[in-house]
Parts: C-alpha cells; structure tokens; sequence
C-alpha cells in the first residue's frame, strides 16, 4: 500500500463518508436529476439517508473506504437502471422490482457492453478499496454503526413505523413535509426526481391492506350479482380467442402494411387506450381479465387529483399474491358458465408471476414456454433472442378441442423490446404479424363463428422513431425524454382488430368500443356477446362508465369505479359463485345496420 494511504489511514472514519456522501451528490444531479439546487441540506441529508443507514451496516463488516464504495456502486446501478426503466416505459423503479427474481430472464436482453463493464468493475473496485482502507471495528464502533444505521432508516421505513409507533411516524412523516419530500400526491413517475430514488424505492415498498368493504358496500356487490343473473342473454359464441401481440402497432402509414393480411381475414380494425408505454404487459391484461381500470388502483401512492394522470405498479407483481385465489373476473364468470378458460404464453412461466395469477384470475390453465418446449412435437426455440411465436400457435391448436365451450388468452413474445433501432422492429414485426395471421386462418377455419379479438398491449419503447416523425407530440415527448405533459391518453394509443359472426352486432361494438381504455373494450365485448354475468361489468353498465368517457375526461372517468369494487371482486368476492344465465328470450328481430362503420386504419 503506498505510503500515502497509509498516513490516510486514521482519518477514513471520517472521510469515506464524506467521499460517499459527495460522490452520491452527483448521481443524484447527474443521472436522477434530482433538483438539488432547490433542496436545502436538511433535504439533501434525508435524501441520502437509505444510503447512509446501509453505509452503516456494511461498515459492520467491511472497512470505511470498502462500505462507501458498495454503497455507491449499488446506488449508481439502480440509478442506471432506473433511468433505463424509466426512459423506455415512463416508469421508476421500485421497491418490488429489486426483488422480482423471476424477471431477470428478460433483464439480459436490455443490457450493453458499459452495463456489463460496470457490473465486472464492481468486484474489482471493492478489492482496491479494502487494500487502501483497513477493516478496524471496536465495540465503539459498532456500537455508533448500529445506532447510525437506525436513525438513518427512519425517513426511508417511516411508511412502516405506524405498526411500532403512531407518534414515531407521524414525527418523521413531518421532518419529511417540511423538506417537501413526502410522495403523496404526487405523480409517482416523477417522485424519484423530487425525493431522490434510495428514498423513492424505500416508500413504495409499503402496500398496506385494503381496508374492508362496509356491510352497505357489500350489499351493493351483491345487488350487482343479482342483477347480472336476472338478465335475459342471447346466446354467446362457443369459441372465444384474444391475442395480446406484444408491442405489434401501428398509426397512419407507420408499419401499417404488416397487418393488411388480418383484414383481408376479415378483421375489421378500431382504436383503444392501454394504460400502459413500452412495457408492463400484465397491467393491460388486467383491465381485459376484470373490466377495472389499473390507474384507479387503490394503491397507498394513489394520486386523488384529477388533473393528474397516475402511474401505478405492476399489480400482478405488487399485488398478485394477494388476490384472492377465486377472484371474481370476466374469466371466472365464463368459466362458471361453462367455458374452458386457458391462458398462453410462449416465454417463461415465472415472469410477473403469470404462473401464479394467472389462477387466481380465473383460467382452468395456464401454458408457457416450459409446457411447450416439453412436447416432443414442438421443435427447440433458440434463445438467442425471444422464441419466434410459431410455437406458441402451433402447441395451442393442438391443445383446442373446438367442439367445446373455449375462452383462450394468448400473449406472443417474439416483438417483445428492446428494440436498436426501427429496422430491427420492423423485421420481427413482418415476422410476428405473418405467422398470426397464418394462426388465426387456421383457427377461423375450424370455427368460422368465434369471436377473435386482437391487439397491441402497448407502444413498442421506441422513443427516438417517435420524435423524429412527431408521432407523439412534442409537448409530450422531447429529445431528453418525456415531460411532465405525458399522459395515458397521449401514450397509450393502440390498434385492435375483431372479427365476429352477428354484423349487425359488430358494427354496434366498434361505435361504442372505438377509441375507448381497454377496461371498457372487455366491458362492451362482454355487453355484445358475451354475458358472464362478471358483477363490474354490471356496475359499468348501471353507472354508464364507458358512454361517459372522453379521452379528456380519461382521469375523471376511471374515478368512477368504486375503490369497494376492486376490494370485493379481487381480495374477497362473496362465497357465492356466480348464479347461472337463465334461458334466452326469443330473440327479436335483429337491428338495422348501423352505416357507421369503426374507422380505417389510421
């Protein structure tokens, strides 16, 4: 060791604090974008306190120099990929993400030459400081180490402290007010940037129970049921199908060209909102499977005013192990009635826990790529990138016994991001798209009377392309990224495509359906021809949630879905199943066509 770090030795008690505290200081202005400049000392210091309470902790075990430079590393890591996250999908990372083990099959893809420099580094820098700085730890020391890692994790834990102290809490929670560094309403995209991401991540890991629904409210649900089952109902199609294409889009002429052979099957296309960009497949899922918008979530970060669009977690992440195992869904009411209900999807079964929700949510049975792989007809993907999405049509119709009640959920991978650039987009978009179409010919020929509906989860995160061509407004979308103007509507926009047997019904569907989120495409497909008899789609009908909204409303409309509602039908439905449809009135003469047709592709 040179003679200088040697004379340094009795002072890094003191200095690798200070190294650790300015050094964190510029990842915060650097890559956070944090703004300091308006942030006093007291507000940097609580910032920074995750990040000092875990200085403490390792300096248990590690020398001074040695516990500040993990504690940088680590903190550099997830600012890189919070920024990562955030830039692709216009969301933070949080508290559940550092733990979603069964995610990291995806993570690889998204990493570059300098994300694995930096990773290989790490071992390396830690080596060189425990050289320059020696391990030295009496009982005062450690006693100090103990008390300093306490005191510092009260700001970021202060969530939590109302289970060990109400006046403990609320003491903290006013240090915080006063800094202006508490995330309540707040758009929590954005909070990270105002509180700094250790403390962003440390308070969105608390996700307190729903409070129970009162004897009035459930009283309500249960009306709804009731009245579910006291409507007459024509007769639904035997085979139901929805394809979730991952990240498949287009607008205008931009990629249009690959889904001309899905209308030339007969598809005819419409317009939708997903509450989603550029990633979190299973939240569009989710307002399909339960007809409830995801950012009206009652959540503890929820945002209450109006003129601010939310941004909620992945729920099947967050929230999933708690949904109740017979949850009450548009796939529960189905499989009541008499449908097999099956979900695909052609990757691994543990990512976002689709192995476990997917249950809960109401499927007889859930395929993914291990279940398909197994099957000694299935040739061997290569995972050289993500499996081309042949395997997972081919496995499904063989799976498909026709002659049976079928409601099918599939979701393809193979356009999955990220993407280098929009060639590269494009090809397996052509790819994708072809062997869809090839999919759905074949299954309209073995059922030329079932109800298929198609659509892109999300915009593919190809934020570039999007600025270039002023796909996305630029009061929306700059080249440093997105604005605080970002919104559902302005983000969401996707195509759909339907083909369905009644006309007449049809064209009803696409007036009402054109434009709207996809909590309401469910409830009106439901409406059309389904009739689960699913109790939200009950309430969207009494309430008229969907003919009341206007994508200028989209905060508004999703707030009039009750927070009772979510309490009940997820985490705790009523025992009693769902009441079987009564026998179908004769049916009336059917409608003029109406002339309006769902808008060309646009």
């Amino acid at each position: 060791m040179p003679a200088v770090f040697r004379r340094l030795a009795p002072y890094w008690e003191i200095l690798a604090p200070l190294l650790l505290l300015i050094v964190n200081y510029g990842i915060f202005r650097l890559i956070q974008e944090v703004p300091t400049a308006n942030t006093s000392w007291g507000g940097l210091l609580l910032m920074a306190s995750p990040l000092l309470s875990l200085y403490c902790l390792a300096r248990i075990v590690l020398s001074p120099l040695t516990a500040a430079c993990l504690v940088t590393l680590l903190h550099l890591i997830l600012s890189i990929a919070n920024h990562l996250k955030f830039v692709l999908t216009t969301m933070p990372l949080q508290y559940h993400d550092l733990f979603a083990v069964e995610n990291f099959t995806i993570i690889r893809h998204y990493l570059t030459f300098w994300h694995v420099l930096i990773l290989l580094a790490v071992p390396l820098l830690l080596y060189l400081a425990s050289r320059i700085s020696p391990y030295r730890l009496g009982l005062a020391r450690f006693v100090l180490c103990v008390l300093g890692a306490v005191l510092f994790a009260l700001p970021a834990l202060q969530s939590h402290l109302d289970a060990v102290s109400p006046a403990l809490a609320e003491t903290v929670g006013e240090v915080l007010d006063a800094e202006g560094l508490q995330p309540q309403n707040r758009h929590i995209a954005n909070t990270f940037r105002l509180i700094g991401l250790p403390l962003y991540i440390a308070q969105t890991s608390h996700l307190p129970t729903l409070p129970p629904p009162s004897a009035e409210e459930r009283q309500q649900y249960a009306a709804l049921i009731d009245a579910a089952a006291a409507q007459p109902r024509e007769d639904a199609p035997r085979n139901v199908l929805i394809v979730l294409c991952e990240s498949c889009w287009y607008k205008g002429q931009h990629f249009r060209s690959y889904f001309t052979d899905l209308l030339q099957l007969g598809f005819r296309p419409f317009r939708g909102t997903s509450p989603m960009y550029g990633g979190g497949t299973v939240n569009a899922s989710f307002e399909l499977f339960t007809g409830l918008p995801v950012h009206n979530f009652p959540h503890p970060n929820r945002i209450e005013d109006p003129a601010v669009t939310p941004v909620t977690p992945i729920l099947y992440q967050t929230y999933g192990e708690r949904f109740s195992p017979r949850a009450d869904t548009m796939v529960s009411a189905l499989r009541a009635r008499g449908y097999h209900t099956v979900n695909a999807h052609d990757f691994y079964g543990l990512f976002w826990k689709r192995n476990i929700v997917t249950y809960k949510l109401g499927f007889n049975r859930f395929y993914s790529i291990e279940d398909m792989t197994n099957n000694p007809a299935m040739p061997e993907p290569s995972f050289s990138h993500y499996p081309q999405d042949v395997l997972l049509f081919d496995f499904m119709l063989g799976q498909t016994d026709f002659a049976q009640a079928n409601f099918q959920f599939l979701t393809t991978m193979y356009t999955h991001g990220p993407f280098n650039n929009e060639q590269e987009y494009e090809a397996r978009l052509k790819v994708a798209m072809a062997q869809l179409t090839d999919y759905l010919r074949q299954y309209l020929a073995a059922d030329p009377e079932a109800l298929v509906l198609v659509f892109g989860d999300h915009l593919p995160a190809m934020n570039d392309y999007y600025y270039r061509h002023s796909i996305i407004p630029r009061t929306v979308l700059t080249e440093r990224g997105f604005t605080d103007k970002a919104g559902i509507v302005a983000l969401g926009d996707i195509p759909l495509f339907i083909h369905a047997p009644d006309d007449a019904r049809l064209r009803g569907f696409l007036k009402a359906a054109n434009g709207k989120p996809l909590y309401c495409i469910s409830t009106l497909l439901d409406r059309h021809w389904l009739h689960s008899g699913h109790p939200v789609f009950t309430y969207a009908a009494e309430q008229r949630t969907c003919e009341r909204y206007t994508p200028k409303t989209y905060n508004q409309s999703i707030r009039l879905y009750p927070d009772w509602l979510y309490a009940i039908s997820l985490f705790d439905p009523p025992d009693t199943p769902v009441p079987a449809a009564p026998a179908a009135p004769e049916p009336e003469p059917a409608p003029e066509a109406d002339p309006e047709s769902a808008p060309a592709p646009q």
